[in-house]
């Protein structure tokens, strides 16, 4: 699935009116594609916006940005990492999927957000033994919300899929 995203650059006030080019770069630094010329809009000082509708969402690497001609100079460098391309949609079905009852303690909002989301991108894991669900942030590893489910003791490790 391809996902749009716009990056800002901020190339200083001597680098206006200029064609910019980009490229997009694997982990190893190899070009992965051909060269991108169109997405590219100068607002004024230095500072452009450029928006790319070609990421997909396991795309992990950069982007070289340079002026049309001189692809060795580059301007500016951004990195991008697949939790920051895919966008972490909540649907409905994950939020059924979590089945989480609340009779045990207490959650806020905040926090129940975040595990919807940690969830819906499979940041969650659930230890049937103990009968408790953690939540990881972005990263994968900091837990965001620990639960502890209670209630029926009937909780297997499908409850949380």
């Amino acid at each position: 699935m391809s996902t749009t995203l716009s990056i800002g650059l901020s190339l200083g006030s001597s680098k206006t009116l200029l064609s910019l080019r980009a490229k997009l770069l694997d982990t190893a630094g190899q070009q992965v594609g051909d060269e991108i010329a169109s997405g590219f809009v100068e607002i004024g000082g230095g500072f452009y916006l450029w928006t790319y509708g070609g990421f997909e969402s396991s795309f992990r690497g950069g982007v070289k940005f340079y002026a049309a001609g001189a692809e060795g100079a580059a301007l500016a460098f951004c990195a991008l990492n697949p939790q920051e391309i895919a966008p972490a949609a909540v649907s409905p079905d994950a939020i059924a999927a979590i089945n989480v009852d609340s009779t045990g303690g207490t959650l806020s909002l905040a926090k129940a957000v975040e595990a919807l989301v940690a969830r819906s991108v499979g940041n969650a894991d659930y230890n049937a033994a103990g009968g408790v669900v953690t939540f990881r942030g972005r990263n994968g590893t900091t837990p965001v919300a620990t639960l502890k489910l209670t209630g029926g003791g009937n909780r297997t490790e499908s409850t949380i899929a």
